[in-house]
């Protein structure tokens, strides 16, 4: 498990739902992908509660290659004049040798100043790391959180260097922010099964 190599599956995920964007990005993602641990149904429903969400035709969407999500749904809708994005879905991803099967819960938006802090909030520490984006603005980080989520909803930081080693013996939740001088970004909630 490096993060380089989920640097760049998330960042091929969330070219299918590249575009112009809204401030409620945060709120959004925390209503569809964090309250609902990023599970497609449940956050599917929340779309649906919320309403205003339109399917998007997925047949010509290209995902990178070390990405197979089987089952996934694109929804857009438009907040203050200005469109929003969303995907989640299930599958597989190719780690060097290794497969881990994958939830994607991901919403492309325009993040306000407190999206990390905000981010931080929820899960209950700091960034597990935070890496540079070459190619997204000269002040684009990767903000990453790693954790294994309880039953309860607890969520107990992990160190990385713990999962470079070999393959996952258990679910791990990943939750990124991207922070850009540009005016789109990325917030992804990603749980990894061995």
């Amino acid at each position: 498990m490096r993060a380089r190599a989920w640097t760049a599956v998330l960042t091929g995920v969330a070219l299918l739902a590249a575009g112009s964007v809204s401030a409620e990005t945060f709120p959004t993602f925390k209503t569809v992908c964090l309250d609902t641990n990023g599970g497609r149904e449940a956050a599917l429903a929340a779309m649906d509660k919320a309403g205003g969400w339109t399917a998007v035709d997925t047949s010509k969407a290209s995902l990178p290659p070390n990405v197979k999500l089987t089952d996934y749904t694109v929804r857009t809708r438009t907040v203050e004049g200005e469109a929003q994005s969303i995907v989640v879905g299930a599958g597989s991803t190719a780690m060097g040798a290794d497969s881990a099967q994958v939830e994607v819960c991901l919403i492309m938006g325009k993040l306000d100043p407190n999206a990390v802090a905000d981010t931080k909030a929820w899960v209950g520490a700091a960034p597990t790391m935070t890496m540079a984006i070459p190619g997204n603005g000269a002040n684009a980080n990767l903000n990453i959180f790693m954790f294994r989520q309880g039953a309860d909803g607890s969520r107990t930081p992990i160190d990385p260097a713990s999962l470079s080693g070999g393959a996952l013996k258990e679910p791990v939740t990943m939750v990124m922010t991207m922070d850009s001088s540009g005016n789109t970004a990325m917030l992804a909630h990603m749980i990894i099964k061995p």
